[in-house]
């Protein structure tokens, strides 16, 4: 396979959706840098945002998306997450759904024509959930011509604010199955939801309290569920992993800027030798990450296979950026405004992502049993 590299026609589709960030979704951004987003200014963010393609730049014009290239979404992608992982967060949410959406067959098209406009739209949220159907205690009994599910959910993407969301279920007689729920109609709620960032938007507890689901809600069987969720799971690894490259970025620029101020004296810091090669390790640990998303969304663009790729993405971007942004930390003596992100925050965002993640360690895991066949995973 032939990895997709950047062209001069997408590095002008990320400079202007670069400059409708800065100016108009990083001010916003600044005001509620302590504490979380509300969910009509969220909306209003996304609404502006899906305009230039997110979530709908990678998908096929006939579903009513740009028909782009999954690198170009890639790219757009990274750039909002150096403006404010907990804006991309949930859109990488929608950006994962939005391509389960179009993959459902013929036979659940009401799903996708009634859900997929207001979510390319940037009008609503959509959520699932990223443990197995065994690792929830949600189950759902068949009464009446209808579902009733019943139990909780933790580690659900977007469940603070999802307006539906696809949700891993137990029926009584043993088998599995994947549900969409919709909020309003058949009602969950929220537990605990009390971070921001990242951590807020990846790790939600949702109660579902008995709602009847139509069997027209069923979003995917047993039979097809556990490869339909496998690349649910790759998209939304390589997309973690550029909200780590994101955040490494906007570290690695706060490091050159401390770098280039004088340490004292009439030399700056830049001119230190230990300095000046600790940027060049950090740039190019940085490129060496990036690398590795771009392979896992061109893969997902051509339509293989990429759990271990998406892994290593996630995986490794996730420890550069901690490297990064604590180092830059360490650097910076009076930690100022920086874009969207103040250097204490963006060391505090950094610091959630293994967990938001599953943690590093599973990635490692996951990686060496795509190797050896052998599976070390408990």
């Amino acid at each position: 396979m032939k990895m997709q590299l950047p062209s001069d026609e997408q590095h002008l589709v990320v400079d202007s959706f670069r400059t409708f960030l800065l100016s108009e979704v990083a001010p916003i951004v600044r005001v509620f840098r302590d504490r979380p987003i509300p969910q009509g200014n969220l909306r209003e963010i996304t609404q502006g945002i899906a305009e230039f393609g997110l979530p709908g730049a990678s998908l096929a014009k006939e579903f009513g998306g740009m028909g782009l290239s999954t690198v170009t979404e890639a790219m757009l992608f990274e750039e909002l997450c150096s403006v404010s992982v907990e804006i991309a967060a949930c859109v990488m949410a929608n950006l994962a759904v939005v391509a389960a959406l179009a993959e459902l067959p013929e036979a659940r098209a009401h799903l996708r024509e009634r859900y997929l406009p207001d979510l390319l739209a940037g009008r609503s949220f959509a959520g699932f959930c990223m443990g197995e159907v065994d690792a929830g205690g949600v189950t759902a009994n068949w009464d009446l011509d209808s579902f009733v599910i019943e139990g909780e959910q933790g580690g659900v993407s977007n469940g603070h604010l999802c307006d539906f969301l696809i949700a891993p279920v137990r029926l009584a007689s043993g088998a599995s199955c994947h549900l969409l729920v919709d909020r309003s109609e058949h009602g969950y709620q929220a537990l605990g939801v009390e971070r921001s960032g990242v951590g807020r938007a990846c790790g939600a507890q949702v109660a579902f309290v008995g709602g009847r689901l139509p069997a027209s809600q069923l979003f995917w069987d047993e039979d097809e569920g556990s490869e339909a969720r496998a690349r649910l799971l790759e998209k939304v690894h390589a997309g973690s992993g550029l909200l780590a490259v994101g955040l490494m970025r906007v570290g690695l620029e706060a490091f050159i800027l401390a770098a280039q101020e004088s340490a004292g004296g009439d030399q700056p810091l830049a001119a230190q030798p230990l300095v000046a090669a600790r940027i060049a390790d950090l740039a190019t640990r940085l490129e060496a990450a990036r690398l590795l998303c771009i392979r896992a969304f061109s893969m997902i663009g051509a339509g293989i296979r990429c759990q271990m790729q998406a892994s290593m993405a996630q995986w490794f971007a996730t420890e550069m950026a901690l490297e990064t942004c604590r180092t830059t930390v360490l650097l910076q003596e009076r930690p100022g405004p920086v874009g969207a992100l103040d250097v204490e925050r963006l060391l505090r965002e950094v610091m959630t992502l293994p967990v938001a993640s599953c943690g590093s360690d599973f990635h490692k895991l996951l990686i060496a049993r795509e190797l050896t066949g052998i599976s070390a995973l408990a």
